[in-house]
């Protein structure tokens, strides 16, 4: 059968599939957040401290509130609010650093597990399932996780491209929708001379792996565009 005559399915994810390779649930996740970073981030750990005393973050934790997307939405609009209210305002000044300090240790986190991911049982069981699943079913991903265990998963036992956005030339590519983005890439509206060579440029930004190691990122060598 061609790959248009095969039965399709849409994998939907969520924090419980992570879960399944090792991954802390959100309360976890929470605590590990809120520990200065340490290891490639460890840059940001002053800023990080500074913003653990400071809105709104200081409100999550009086509060006992441990929703970190709830944290990243209200921390985003504070920032830009205060921004528009006064353009002026330092990163410091305006949350914004605290905010990306939050951001880095966050994605420090998640790269962490995803690599820990591998060595989980269920690595290997869930890599075996999908490649027979994938002989008669076109199977298309949709995901609410930042993590890479997808697409290592696919990198170790399917070797197949990935597509992240838009329409695909190769019938063959397994189709990924990151629906609140993922740790592995950053769009830069100017260039970021301290993250290395931009991978892809779009006219309107760059883009950088976002890990300074490059050794075991899925498809890092590829060029996919890394939307």
């Amino acid at each position: 059968m061609t790959p248009k005559q095969r039965d399709a399915c849409v994998l939907i994810l969520g924090n419980g599939f992570s879960m399944g390779f090792g991954f802390p649930g959100p309360g976890q996740l929470w605590e590990d957040c809120l520990k200065p970073p340490s290891g490639p981030v460890r840059a940001w750990k002053g800023v990080f401290e500074e913003a653990l005393n400071k809105y709104p973050l200081s409100y999550f934790r009086e509060n006992n509130k441990t929703d970190i997307e709830l944290l990243l939405s209200t921390w985003h609009s504070y920032v830009a609010g205060r921004e528009l209210e006064d353009p002026g305002l330092h990163y410091s000044e305006s949350g914004r650093g605290g905010y990306l300090a939050y951001l880095n240790n966050l994605q420090g986190n998640l790269l962490q597990y995803s690599k820990n991911a591998i060595h989980h049982h269920n690595f290997q069981d869930f890599g075996t399932w999908l490649a027979d699943r994938l002989r008669t079913t076109a199977i298309r991903f949709l995901t609410f996780n930042y993590d890479l265990v997808l697409e290592w998963v696919i990198n170790c036992w399917i070797r197949r491209n990935i597509v992240y956005l838009g329409a695909h030339q190769n019938a063959d590519a397994l189709v990924i929708r990151k629906l609140h983005g993922s740790v592995h890439w950053l769009r830069a509206s100017e260039r970021r001379n301290d993250l290395g060579k931009d991978l892809w440029s779009d006219g309107q930004g760059f883009i950088y792996c976002y890990d300074l190691d490059y050794s075991y990122i899925p498809y890092i060598k590829s060029s996919i565009e890394p939307f």
